[in-house]
């Protein structure tokens, strides 16, 4: 992501892969995973943004309010219709590679599924009967909360696991759902989603920082979901800056106190 932002492209993320496989696969990397955004369209401002600027643009979905891939940057994820593929083409290439194939989740449903009024696949409901516009991900408002009060929350959620173990997903990086933005709800029915497609995926969630830093709010969060997901992140990112990495000393300690890490 540091080096090509969300903007990567099929051919980009491809060639990546293979040097991975070629170079690093026998040192046990073995994911090749698609990060942030890849549902929507490069922006076409003027002059353009800065390049880690994350702006809101055209968003992909299916009829059924399913993010899928962007064809600008992704094009072997349609056919010569148009219709979408979904990442199954791009899974199939990563997988001949020996590689397994990963994507970046956003929490929820998204912006674009809940202003068309999709339908809930195997429900009589739509995706504004769900989405819940006033808790949108505080740092990327593309996407929202889910109403898992509602019948239709774990519906929306079943479907698209569904969608991914038909893509032949292995590993998903669900974001704004921990630290911060904990939603331990939409953790367990996304958990709970996988487990019912019959596909092993590891499951790791992010990110982990929070305000406080070392209030034992990681340990307390990671002691709630630790039984519904493979990987929880107790960290923020890193960036160009000492001061990003020595922050994560603190909670570490606290995390492996506690026997989390």
């Amino acid at each position: 992501f540091d080096s090509y932002t969300w903007k990567v492209n099929e051919t980009e993320f491809l060639r990546n892969c293979a040097v991975v496989a070629k170079h690093l696969l026998s040192h046990g990397y073995e994911y090749c995973i698609v990060d942030y955004l890849w549902f929507q369209d490069l922006e076409t401002s003027v002059p353009p943004k800065p390049r880690l600027s994350d702006p809101i643009t055209t968003m992909h979905i299916d009829s059924f309010g399913r993010l899928i891939p962007a064809p600008d940057r992704w094009p072997s994820t349609v056919n010569e219709r148009g219709d979408s593929l979904g990442f199954k083409p791009v899974s199939e290439k990563v997988h001949a590679l020996g590689m397994k194939f990963g994507i970046h989740v956003m929490r929820g449903i998204s912006t674009t599924a809940v202003k068309a009024s999709a339908s809930i696949l195997g429900t009589s409901y739509h995706a504004g009967d769900i989405g819940l516009i006033s808790q949108p991900c505080p740092w990327w408002k593309g996407t929202v909360a889910v109403n898992l009060s509602h019948s239709a929350g774990q519906m929306y959620y079943d479907s698209i696991y569904s969608q991914y173990a038909e893509w032949g997903v292995d590993f998903i990086k669900n974001d704004c759902v921990f630290g911060d933005d904990f939603s331990p709800a939409e953790i367990v029915a996304q958990a709970k989603a996988i487990e019912r497609t019959g596909r092993p995926m590891i499951y790791s969630i992010s990110p982990g920082s929070t305000k406080k830093g070392t209030s034992g709010e990681q340990v307390s969060m990671a002691n709630e979901i630790k039984t519904h997901v493979n990987m929880y992140r107790v960290t923020a990112d890193d960036w160009d800056s000492w001061s990003n990495v020595t922050s994560h000393f603190a909670v570490a300690n606290e995390c492996a106190q506690a026997e989390l890490i």
